[in-house]
């Protein structure tokens, strides 16, 4: 199955990124984060598995991980590893989600011909429960909402689904977590979060993965890009304490090279 040409990209910045690697054949394997369970404690938090989301028209009995996004895989793997949690696939059709099917995949090997366990396909509508049994979680304490079936938007319904213990992180509004790996080892080596013009603090999500990035030993930063402007605001030294920078755009991508080539 030959996987269909995607025109999306979720940040314009991304566009500028991309074309800055290309420009100076700087390698790696770059990747947004889509969602992560977390589980709540009295004391801190913990990490359970996390979750590559896709989703197209191809039918879904149909439907593999392609080839074409092995690297990406791989690397997803080599976290899951790291991290010592599980790396799920999560797929489904475009359209109101309330009236689809999803399939989930576990990624459990960096072989392509042994990478990937279909779990099981069910109703959307049965997500949550079907999520907790899998991650073994007892499903008690559930905070009651009135579920808004809000349709393309699996991240609202993800966030929607938590519960007291247990939530799950996903991607906001104008906001990512990327994850940067080296091309031949596939581990990775820095984490970003980027955020398109004005940023929204959010302290649990930030400090679990300044948890993240203690845990594989990787520097992690944040910056804001203001396209009207052009003006980046880097924020770094984000574990201790923060320093704010305001830059031109030539100058943060100085800085973004070198932390590739310091890996």
């Amino acid at each position: 199955m030959v996987k269909p040409i995607n025109s999306h990209i979720s940040s314009d910045f991304h566009w500028i990124i991309n074309s800055f690697l290309e420009k100076n054949n700087l390698k790696i394997i770059k990747q947004d984060i889509d969602s992560w369970l977390i589980k709540i404690t009295e004391e801190w938090f913990s990490f359970v598995s996390f979750y590559e989301i896709k989703r197209s028209d191809i039918n879904i009995n149909q439907w593999t991980p392609f080839k074409q996004d092995k690297n990406n895989y791989i690397s997803l793997y080599e976290l899951s590893k790291k991290l010592g949690i599980t790396c799920y696939v999560l797929f489904y059709n475009k359209g109101k989600l309330k009236e689809k099917w999803i399939k989930i995949y576990k990624i459990k090997s960096k072989n392509w011909e042994e990478m990937f366990e279909e779990i099981w396909i069910f109703e959307f509508q049965t997500l949550r429960n079907n999520l907790l049994n899998l991650n073994k979680i007892k499903n008690n304490n559930i905070r009651e909402k009135n579920l808004q079936w809000v349709d393309e938007n699996i991240y609202n319904l993800l966030n929607n689904f938590s519960n007291y213990n247990h939530i799950f992180y996903t991607e906001n509004p104008n906001q990512w977590w990327m994850i940067v790996s080296d091309p031949k080892t596939y581990k990775p080596i820095f984490l970003y979060k980027e955020i398109k013009d004005t940023l929204k603090e959010n302290k649990i999500y930030d400090s679990a993965f300044i948890e993240i990035s203690n845990k594989l030993n990787i520097p992690i930063f944040k910056f804001s890009y203001n396209e009207k402007d052009k003006v980046i605001t880097f924020y770094e030294n984000i574990k201790n304490q923060e320093i704010i920078k305001n830059l031109e755009l030539n100058k943060f991508l100085d800085i973004y090279k070198n932390f590739i080539l310091k890996s």
